[in-house]
């Protein structure tokens, strides 16, 4: 092996991030939190919500295969068939995987998107300040980015998993391809996978 290859850097832990941009570990900790708990005082509201009869029948709740949960059979379908017109198999197992846990009550689904949600919140938050070394910027732009207007939609309506699961591994794939280009490495298969994930959702 050579030692160019050896001395290939490593993605970033939270404590050596926080160093380099000039910040203390328990800042960058506060701050994910605070974004996390701003996004849930907006849309944890959601999780006593019902379902909504347009678009919830045919992926939730009036659909079979869906409410089946998550078996074998289901799973087969996921990656096969269509699902309310969609063919996004991450997204069809994620709501498989809720009414395996949850089964109709849609406060867990609406939980279900909230979670997603304040994780793509808090990533994003990660990803800018990975990127600009600017704390207080990236965490303005993530704080807006998790309580926009244009975001209740994807969150509050269950039909619309697959915006929220596409946001993630969207995020995910730029955090990746972040610490891909700072190594100087070729895209690893991590790196396809979040993108083949991500393009699966929607």
């Amino acid at each position: 092996m050579s030692k160019k290859r050896k001395e290939r850097k490593e993605p970033e832990a939270l404590p050596a991030l926080a160093q380099r941009a000039g910040h203390g570990r328990r800042t960058v900790l506060f701050t994910c939190l605070s974004l996390a708990l701003i996004t849930w005082l907006v849309f944890g509201q959601t999780i006593r919500h019902g379902f909504v009869n347009y678009d919830d029948p045919s992926y939730v709740y009036e659909n079979s295969r869906i409410s089946g949960g998550l078996t074998l059979s289901n799973l087969a379908f996921a990656f096969t068939q269509s699902h309310a017109r969609n063919w996004h198999p991450v997204t069809t197992i994620s709501h498989l995987l809720d009414c395996e846990l949850f089964g109709l009550w849609p406060g867990g689904h609406h939980l279900t998107n909230v979670l997603l949600h304040s994780a793509v919140v808090v990533l994003l938050f990660l990803l800018l300040l990975q990127m600009t070394e600017a704390l207080w910027r990236s965490a303005f732009v993530a704080a807006l980015f998790a309580i926009h207007p244009l975001r209740v939609e994807s969150v509050a309506w269950i039909a619309e998993r697959k915006d929220v699961m596409s946001g993630l591994f969207f995020v995910l794939t730029g955090i990746r391809a972040r610490a891909t280009i700072e190594a100087l490495a070729w895209p690893t298969a991590t790196g396809f996978a979040l993108d083949g994930a991500e393009r699966l959702s929607e």
